[in-house]
């Protein structure tokens, strides 16, 4: 039996108003798994006022700290984000903050998540107070300002540029020596945060994937829902980079009336107006913001259209354990959340007959459907909470008698 451990997890956002995405949600499954454990868990965020409170729904002890920069969240002009960005990597603004929090909750580790907003200063105060940190690289903030590696026309950063390497990677650089674990979502982003631009340098490394079971066990599915429709499925947060304007150009050339796309997910009204309007004469409904489960039982496959180099995929890994065989882009850790196509089928984007060809031969013969989706236990396997809480209290427990030794 491990012992009980005090856990502060820290992340850009936890239940705050208006905001929902991926990274929370990964978060949560985690807190939920290592709290069914017996650990004690908080989560630190940051928000527009300061708050400690029980979390009622999870059990969590909530610790929010209001933000000493500009701003959290919108389009701000040049000059404002360079401002946010020198206050964010070069002023310890909250330092004294986080400092609070911990000595405060008084954690055995830290776990850090999604850092924009938060900043390395949860770094630097769990430092000044002996805590081991274990950061868990879900984004590319330790080496991009943007956190994306992606561009403001959406192309994207073959390597970090100058502006980054002076304004991320150097800043995290020498703070990244003294965390005791590092953690990736993916193999993909080790290969890009550890490998090629050398952070974590001095501790060990583990890739350790996002969790998520089925709320009611692996779906019978077979084939297709309708014979003679192919039902496809999209679902997230509705921004250019997440490739749905150009998946609409690419499905005006397949089969008209043979298929329907359901979109869930919102974006900025202005965008998802602009996209609205490109698919006005086309079979796609826009369903708003859904439970993701309501989403993947109306469709047959799912198109993660991601133009961008997504660390892995959590509606990926969702939509495999529920039935809707994903097709993904090989783009970042896609096709690696797909099983390297066990579980799915893979394409170029920037060669959408391939999708096409993908589209016609599931149309065609639905058959190889029911094959994908006969590996499912194995990613059922694979993405179990308990076995991924597992992993990371492993790491945990490593960083703890690490930061031990170094006393």
């Amino acid at each position: 039996m491990r012992d009980r451990m005090r856990i502060l997890i820290a992340n850009r956002n936890f239940d705050r108003k208006g905001v929902v995405c991926g990274g929370e949600m990964s978060v949560r499954a985690l807190g939920r798994s290592l709290r069914d454990m017996g650990h004690e868990i908080g989560i630190l965020s940051v928000d527009d006022h300061t708050a400690t409170r029980l979390h009622e729904p999870t059990g969590f002890m909530d610790f929010r700290v209001k933000t000493r920069n500009l701003y959290l969240d919108g389009d701000h002009p040049a000059a404002q984000r360079l401002l946010f960005h020198i206050n964010d990597r070069f002023r310890h603004l909250m330092d004294d903050d986080y400092v609070r929090v911990l000595e405060t909750f008084r954690p055995d580790v830290v776990n850090t998540n999604t850092l924009a907003s938060l900043s390395l200063g949860v770094w630097r105060a769990a430092f000044r107070l002996g805590i081991p940190v274990v950061h868990t690289a879900n984004d590319y903030y330790p080496v991009c300002t943007r956190s994306g590696m992606i561009r403001k026309d959406g192309t994207n950063c073959a390597n970090v540029c100058r502006l980054c390497r002076i304004f991320a990677r150097n800043r995290s650089l020498p703070l990244s020596r003294k965390v005791s674990h590092a953690i990736y979502v993916s193999e993909y982003m080790k290969s890009v945060i550890h490998d090629r631009e050398g952070l974590f340098p001095d501790c060990a490394q583990s890739v350790v994937s996002r969790s998520y079971a089925p709320p009611d066990g692996l779906p019978a599915r077979k084939g297709l829902l309708e014979p003679d429709r192919l039902n496809i499925g999209f679902i997230a947060r509705l921004s250019p980079e997440k490739g749905l304007e150009s998946l609409l150009g690419t499905l005006r050339e397949f089969f008209p009336r043979s298929w329907r796309l359901h979109v869930a997910g919102n974006g900025n009204p202005d965008y998802v107006a602009h996209l609205k309007a490109l698919a006005r004469d086309l079979p796609v409904e826009f369903l708003g913001q859904q439970k993701p489960e309501d989403l993947y039982a109306r469709v047959d496959v799912t198109v993660a259209n991601a133009l961008w180099n997504e660390p892995s995929g959590r509606t990926v890994m969702e939509s495999i354990l529920n039935g809707a065989v994903p097709i993904v882009t090989n783009r970042g850790g896609l096709f690696e959340t797909a099983g390297n196509g066990a579980w799915g089928f893979c394409f170029e984007p920037e060669r959408p007959r391939d999708l096409i060809q993908i589209l016609n031969h599931i149309r065609q013969t639905p058959s190889v459907l029911d094959e994908k989706r006969l590996e499912t236990p194995k990613a059922r396997q694979l993405f179990d909470p308990t076995r991924i809480a597992e992993r990371t209290l492993s790491a945990f427990e490593d960083a703890i008698q690490n930061n031990r030794s170094r006393v």
